[in-house]
């Protein structure tokens, strides 16, 4: 434990790891709250779309809330191009199947 809190407070910048806070709240917020809320409030000919969206947002919410405190490691490391861009269409496309998985057997889709 005292390994881990050193590593974070003696290697890490400290205004990058506050970015990282400041993402996950805010996308959660977004995605989590308002997107979802406002697909159990649309028809359902625009549910889908509003669903898909709110998994975007999340992805992309997880991915940010990842990758930014690994910039903010002061360590010299270099990052490939595709594998990143990869990782963060995977983390995307498994929140966009997550958000349906277990929206749809909810009361969301009964309403409307």
């Amino acid at each position: 434990m005292i390994r881990l809190m050193s590593c974070i407070t003696e290697q890490h910048n400290w205004l990058l790891l506050l970015v990282a806070v400041f993402v996950c709240v805010a996308g959660n917020l977004a995605g989590g709250v308002f997107m979802l809320s406002r697909a159990r409030q649309c028809v359902k000919a625009h549910r889908n779309l509003w669903l898909a969206v709110a998994g975007a947002l999340l992805g992309g919410t997880i991915w940010a809330t990842h990758f930014v405190p690994m910039l903010s490691y002061n360590v010299p490391v270099s990052y490939q191009v595709l594998e990143t861009g990869l990782s963060i269409v995977v983390a995307v496309a498994v929140s966009c199947l997550a958000t349906f998985t277990f929206l749809k057997g909810s009361s969301l889709y009964s309403n409307a």
